[in-house]
């Protein structure tokens, strides 16, 4: 989409438009695959699919990068002293400001 130069508001709109609802039929189609895909399996193997320490958290600086399982990184999160902790906590309201707050109306009023 960053290739996309267009100054017409409309035409803009509507790229964005087919762009989410192509994303949307794409996140469906993979919904039903794993409907299918995890129909035939036990508790057990559900739970084994499910399980976090398949989810990461990807953190990087530089040109350097590392991933730690969600239930690792939160350890480590909590276990942060003074002014890291601080630090930390602002950059996560930050992000969480930035994350989920609306984007404003892009139409001049």
């Amino acid at each position: 989409m960053s290739d996309f130069r267009s100054r017409s508001f409309n035409a803009i709109v509507a790229q964005v438009v087919m762009v989410l609802l192509t994303y949307t039929l794409r996140q469906w189609q993979l919904w039903k695959f794993m409907e299918e895909a995890l129909a035939h399996l036990t508790p057990e193997g559900l739970a084994q699919q499910l399980r976090l320490m398949q989810q990461w958290i990807v953190i990087h600086l530089g040109l350097a990068y590392t991933q730690l399982p969600v239930v690792s990184f939160t350890r480590e999160a909590l276990q942060l002293e003074g002014a890291a902790r601080d630090k930390a906590l602002r950059k996560l309201e930050l992000l969480e400001r930035t994350l989920l707050t609306p984007v404003p109306n892009p139409r001049p009023m």
